[in-house]
């Protein structure tokens, strides 16, 4: 999402500076460009899309005075502060958004991490399905750990080693830590972790497991405003799928999606060619709504797509009170209600 500035994008003032080496060239008679500074950026993508805006790419890093911020006196004299925009790959600190000037804006809102984070977003879906079970059924049954050990091992023990669980690491990414599990006896109590009943009876592409990666831009959290992309990602194991039993529950490319993870398989297939949406182990999700028209019917289709959007709506809704709060908090300018001022 993007954060907090005074103006929309086209009534930005505009940075008239150079950047060394970074900016593209602009027709004659047109006015300075947008400053993105992507100091704090891994990605040419960004970079690439930023020139084709004939946007300037600044990649001078920023420096921050935590201690004058603190103090409500904005950044150190020595700090960059010639971008309207600053896109980082990482979450944002209230104290940073609290630095900005009305020109400048965020690729992030502060207080995300209640949406990434999956304790984070564990404990907001179940406080909604505990109100609401019928609207918020779309999530399996979900224990935060350490908080919840108590009702997880109860769930677990009842199971008598028939059930299957899954263990994710809290702030974790890339299938990293992830394992199944019929016993507590491996999972450890005292680690941030989210525990949740494992979907043994999946839909399967080819005879592997999958699942769809969904892009959502939010562009305001008080009114929420969010875009759902008409396109993503379809993930798709390297294994056969088959159910979990005691002898394949460390199979990894059997039961996760994670690229991270399959990439490394002798059967991973890359598609290297864009025009080809439906070939390999990453495809796009038009190619997905073909095949799933063509598997399962239009019926199936239109069902699917529905519950998307109202997935995603209705997991920015658990989260947005905190956002709201939180973005009201570091913008100290802004009147009732919040609001970005994205259009």
């Amino acid at each position: 999402g993007r954060s907090a500035g005074a103006a929309r994008a086209g009534q930005w003032p505009r940075i008239s500076r150079r950047t060394s080496g970074s900016a593209s060239a602009r027709p004659a008679g047109e006015a300075a460009a947008i400053v993105l500074n992507v100091s704090s950026c891994k990605y040419e993508v960004v970079r690439r899309a930023a020139r084709g805006l004939h946007w300037m790419v600044d990649e001078e890093e920023i420096e921050f005075d935590l201690e004058e911020v603190a103090a409500g006196m904005g950044v150190s004299s020595a700090a960059n502060e010639d971008w309207n925009v600053f896109w980082t790959d990482t979450s944002v600190s209230p104290l940073r958004v609290m630095r900005l000037k009305r020109f400048q804006k965020l690729n992030h809102f502060p207080g995300m991490h209640h949406l990434a984070r999956k304790g984070g977003l564990g404990n907001s879906l179940t406080r909604l399905a505990r109100r609401f079970p019928a609207a918020f059924d779309f999530f399996p049954p979900t224990w935060v750990l350490p908080a919840q050990w108590n009702e997880f091992k109860e769930q677990i023990d009842s199971g008598k080693g028939n059930r299957t669980f899954i263990i994710k690491p809290d702030a974790s990414c890339q299938g990293k830590g992830i394992f199944l599990t019929r016993t507590h006896e491996n999972v450890n109590p005292t680690e941030n972790q989210v525990a949740q009943r494992y979907l043994h009876k999946p839909l399967l592409i080819e005879g592997k497991k999958f699942d769809v990666r969904i892009y959502v831009l939010v562009t305001n959290v008080n009114p929420l405003r969010m875009f759902l992309f008409e396109d993503g990602l379809v993930r798709i194991c390297t294994e056969d799928y088959v159910e979990p039993k005691g002898r394949n529950l460390g199979q990894s490319c059997v039961h996760l999606t994670n690229y991270a993870i399959n990439k490394n398989n002798d059967k991973f297939v890359f598609n290297e060619a864009s025009e080809a949406s439906g070939v390999g182990n990453k495809r796009s999700l038009k190619w997905f709504w073909a095949w799933l028209k063509e598997s399962h019917g239009q019926e199936a289709v239109a069902g699917l797509r529905d519950g998307v959007r109202d997935m995603a709506i209705k997991t920015l809704i658990s989260v947005q009170p905190v956002l709201a709060h939180t973005y009201r908090s570091c913008i100290k300018t802004a009147r009732a209600p919040t609001q970005s001022k994205a259009g």
